[in-house]
């Protein structure tokens, strides 16, 4: 009897993680978004302050990975393994004060953004966006 109910509590708290994922998701995205936009400014003064937002984009991909892992949404799961090796990229670029390279890394990094929205993100009546 102990086990079984061992197992269901088990059970149960894999499914309450999935769905904290699921409540923690738009949080990571907007970790990323305001983060990209202070990496871009941050590469275009030359600054290493990108490294730092850049570094936070790749800790949001990690969990978006992770996620999208959970959900077995192949294509997704790759899309957010290639952005956080880009951010990755990005911050170390801008470390070393490779602001050309880290500009060639964060454009690549936003072509993996538009290539997962268009496939996995639709717009509601209100503005908002859902997962598809």
């Amino acid at each position: 009897m102990k086990l079984k109910v061992g197992l269901l509590l088990a059970v149960l708290s894999v499914g309450g993680l999935l769905g904290q994922d699921e409540a923690q998701f738009p949080g990571w995205m907007k970790t990323i978004g305001g983060n990209m936009g202070a990496t871009k400014k941050a590469i275009e003064a030359k600054s290493v302050d990108a490294a730092t937002s850049a570094a936070k984009v790749a800790d949001a991909f990690d969990k978006v990975h992770g996620f999208y892992k959970t959900k077995a949404v192949s294509d997704a799961e790759q899309a957010a393994a290639t952005a956080k090796g880009a951010a990755a990229d990005v911050a170390r670029f801008a470390q070393a004060g490779e602001f050309d390279k880290a500009s060639t890394a964060f454009a690549a990094l936003g072509g993996t953004c538009k290539g997962c929205h268009e496939a996995h993100r639709e717009k509601a009546a209100d503005g908002s966006y859902k997962l598809k």
